[in-house]
């Protein structure tokens, strides 16, 4: 009975380790051949030529004709501000907000770009929701709606403290 394929792997692992070193896999007609293959189908660039044009018209320009391809490639490249490196562009600055104006703001469902107004706005729409009055009948609720509306206020406080 031939050996399986997990007693040639078997072989091949201890034979490794015995000898430290992986052996080198010896490439196969078919490897060759889809190389060989790979490097003729290279793919046109955006102009439509592939790299063996290129080399090939490469080869038959006069130094002159280089060079002046090459003084067109330095100019068109400083056409656009991505690459000019005098002409970087500057990241978004965001101001620094503190942790505590930060978990106000999320307390009032806003974000960090909200300006007084809307925190104005928020915070009188939470007042109103969590205002102990709106509980009467309920003992229970009125208390945790004081505890919120005590929590809604210093809230409020510490926007107000930030935007003034």
């Amino acid at each position: 009975m031939p050996d399986s394929m997990y007693d040639r792997l078997g072989d091949m692992l201890h034979d490794v380790l015995a000898s430290g070193t992986v052996p080198a896999r010896s490439a196969t007609a078919a490897d060759k051949q889809a190389a060989k293959e790979r490097t003729d189908d290279t793919p046109p660039d955006k102009h439509g030529s592939s790299a063996d044009e290129k080399t090939q018209s490469a080869e038959k320009m006069s130094p002159r004709q280089k060079a002046d391809k090459s003084e067109q490639r330095r100019q068109n490249a400083g056409q656009s501000d991505r690459n000019i490196p005098h002409k970087k562009r500057q990241p978004s600055v965001r101001p620094v907000i503190p942790a505590e104006v930060r978990d106000a703001l999320a307390f009032f469902g806003l974000n960090e770009t909200a300006g007084r107004d809307d925190a104005k706005k928020a915070y009188h729409e939470k007042l109103k929701y969590y205002h102990p009055d709106r509980h009467g009948g309920n003992p229970v609720l009125q208390k945790v709606a004081r505890e919120k509306t005590r929590s809604v206020i210093a809230a409020w406080k510490t926007l107000e403290r930030f935007f003034s």
